[in-house]
């Protein structure tokens, strides 16, 4: 279904709080950027015109004419974190190259956003965009088949479509490395997220994988080093869950 830019957007704007993720289809590149809502609830009107877009059920859209937006009066943000997450999204993305992960396979999610900037940066990863959080699974399989290892990353809602799709490793026992991003477990202001937010960590470990939170900045990094070095070096099912309090609070 396509529709308006401003309403797709503002549609979407309960799910991030006024920032949408969005996927970037470019000549040359796919990118990750994030929309401020209201700003262009202002600006759409005088500076988007009759712009389409495709709108998605997982809060982010499909530019189709990225070079006609520009960056009208701050409205549209490249690669924006929310705030003072900087340092533990770093930290990530180093102990995944120091584990030698070679691709990085994600649906785009903000807490997410300094690691698929890096990647994408980083010429000796492959940063792949999915369309459902399941694909990355048998993505991961293959890679590892090839002799690569690789990442998920995703959002916590994403884990309920992963549940059949990680039968592929309990059959097979292929090193699965995910960092998820929680909602719904700590000031969650969108009821939608509670449900599966509350089942993450249960639904994991029902489906044999080992699972880690943290909710401290000072956690991410030895709990990822931990999780990595079990699953690429015992062949583990393994996920990193950032906890909302690490992320923050979404107003």
């Amino acid at each position: 279904m396509e529709t308006n830019l401003q309403n797709s957007l503002l549609s979407q704007s309960d799910i991030a709080h006024n920032f949408v993720v969005v996927r970037v289809n470019q000549p040359d590149r796919l990118s990750c950027c994030t929309f401020d809502a209201s700003a262009l609830a202002e600006e759409s009107r005088a500076s988007l015109g009759n712009r389409r877009v495709r709108a998605s059920s997982i809060a982010f859209v499909n530019l189709w004419r990225w070079y006609d937006l520009s960056l009208k009066k701050g409205a549209i943000h490249m690669d924006t974190a929310v705030v003072g997450q900087q340092c533990w999204q770093e930290d990530v993305f180093r102990v995944l190259k120091q584990h030698g992960v070679k691709h990085v396979v994600y649906v785009p999610d903000i807490p997410h956003s300094t690691t698929i900037r890096e990647a994408e940066a980083d010429k000796e990863i492959s940063a792949v965009v999915l369309t459902t959080e399941e694909e990355g699974i048998g993505y991961l399989a293959g890679a590892w088949l090839g002799g690569d290892r690789g990442v998920l990353l995703m959002q916590s809602s994403g884990v309920g479509n992963c549940i059949n799709a990680l039968a592929l490793q309990c059959c097979t026992r292929f090193p699965l490395l995910m960092v998820v991003a929680m909602r719904g477990d700590w000031a969650e202001l969108n009821p939608w997220q509670t449900p599966m937010g509350r089942a993450t960590e249960k639904a994991l470990t029902l489906m044999n994988v080992m699972t880690w939170r943290a909710d401290d900045p000072k956690d991410v990094e030895p709990l990822l080093h931990g999780a990595a070095t079990m699953a690429f070096n015992g062949g583990h099912a393994c996920a990193l869950l950032l906890g909302q309090r690490l992320i923050g609070e979404k107003q």
